[in-house]
């Protein structure tokens, strides 16, 4: 039998202020807190995170649980989860959702805490985010088709519905709907600070070795008052986790290896019972790539671009298997029931708008390589080429702005270091656009 953790250990997995209070719940319920021998622990793009303990219920022995930490608003998340249970299908439910266990946990520092069980899967589970070997991107690759799958097969069974939007009202909920705000939040700081929001509809020229240049759209301009973004869209709706980047999303590995098909969603708290279905899809397949992308060499970093952007057409035999695998597997299933339904088009448009939401939003994340978030800002240009594309619209024809990594940490390269991210004689300030007026409040629930 394992014996209880001491506070000193726990405190270096999830901190000093969160040990104390879990430990202080523990007493007082006369229960034990235990480190698992193989713990995890995942983390997004905030404060909040999820890791693996042991709980030891006197009564009824030892269960391998997963605790959710966050700020005061994960009471309402916790209650979100619970909703995202009692909709879902029950046999989706028993075999790729997380049941909760226990209350709410009052940590110090402000913070809560609750536990999500684990019951049905693995204690060896893991966060795909954690399959970053080149050996494990094929099994990586594998759960993230595998989910989306069941996103689209599996959890929503309900009949298929779809409403209107605009392409800027789109936009700005998938950009901003995880900021809890009313603005674009950090996208729009990021915007500021480097200067990339500043380009008021004008194109950006940046280089590179595979594609010595490309004139790519301003990655906002749909967000703007450009006369496409009042254009209507057709948006199709479900169940929808919210935030399934691949720290969210669990596999259980072991000796036996990786079994894709007996995955889990973690931390409902964004759950929606009418988002978009094209959001989860779209936050998988950036994850994916975030996860993908540093083991691929410059050329293939340059031509995933356009791999991407043609998402549904034909790519080229040149990146390597997994990545291929990955751009075509992951909005595929639903590529296939839209069209079924004879909205092919629709779900072209509207997908490629999320994958530009989704990488937008990846451009503010912190911890990811400087290098990988100027290739999200290029995606989003991309990504609004591939729309004007489809709507057989043509690029601005103002003079481009030479544009070039504009995130702290960056390595230049020969054929970027002439350029410039901020001139003040070609870059006007940023437009009042990026901060403020952009309410989520409206968004899906």
């Amino acid at each position: 039998m394992s014996d209880p953790t001491p506070d000193k250990e726990l405190s270096k997995v999830v901190g000093s202020e969160v040990a104390a209070g879990l430990t202080r719940w523990a007493r007082s319920n006369g229960m034990e807190i235990i480190l698992p021998a193989n713990g995890w622990t995942a983390r997004g793009f905030t404060d909040a995170f999820v890791t693996s303990l042991i709980v030891r219920d006197p009564d009824n022995g030892d269960f391998s649980l997963a605790l959710k930490v966050a700020g005061e608003h994960a009471r309402s998340e916790r209650e979100t989860h619970e909703k995202a249970l009692m909709e879902a299908p029950e046999e989706f439910r028993a075999n790729h959702l997380v049941e909760l266990e226990h209350g709410v946990i009052e940590l110090d520092g402000g913070r809560i805490g609750y536990f999500q069980s684990l019951a049905g899967g693995s204690s060896r589970v893991r966060p795909v985010a954690d399959l970053s070997s080149a050996a494990q991107h094929k099994a990586a690759v594998a759960t993230c088709i595998a989910a989306s799958d069941g996103l689209t097969n599996k959890w929503n069974t309900a009949p298929f519905v779809t409403r209107k939007s605009t392409v800027r009202e789109f936009l700005r909920r998938e950009v901003g709907h995880l900021s809890g705000g009313g603005t674009l939040g950090s996208l729009g700081r990021w915007a500021a600070s480097t200067g990339w929001g500043d380009l008021n509809g004008r194109p950006l020229r940046v280089t590179g070795e595979a594609v010595r240049e490309r004139v790519l759209p301003d990655p906002l301009l749909l967000l703007g008052e450009h006369p496409l973004g009042a254009c209507e869209i057709t948006v199709h709706t479900g169940y929808s986790h919210g935030d399934l980047h691949l720290g969210n999303l669990l596999v259980p590995t072991d000796d036996r290896g990786t079994r894709p098909e007996r995955y889990r969603l973690i931390d409902l708290s964004t759950y929606q019972s009418a988002g978009p279905r094209s959001r989860d899809l779209a936050a998988l397949l950036t994850s994916g790539l975030a996860l993908l992308w540093p083991g691929l060499g410059p050329t293939y970093q340059e031509f995933l671009l356009d791999d991407v952007a043609n998402f549904d057409g034909e790519v080229p035999e040149r990146q390597d298997k997994p990545v291929l695998d990955l751009i075509r597997g992951v909005p595929g299933v639903m590529t296939a029931e839209a069209t079924r339904r004879g909205f092919e088009h629709e779900w072209r448009v509207e997908f490629t708008l999320a994958l530009l939401a989704a990488a937008l939003r990846s451009t503010t994340h912190e911890n990811l390589d400087p290098e990988l978030r100027w290739w999200f800002v290029q995606l989003a240009g991309r990504l609004t080429a591939r729309y004007l594309e489809i709507e057989g619209v043509a690029m601005s024809q103002k003079p481009p702005v030479e544009f070039s990594n504009p995130f702290p940490g960056h390595r230049p390269s020969p054929t970027t270091a002439a350029s410039t991210t901020s001139r003040p004689d070609e870059v006007p300030r940023l437009r009042g656009l990026l901060l403020g007026g952009m309410s989520t409040r409206d968004a899906d629930r």
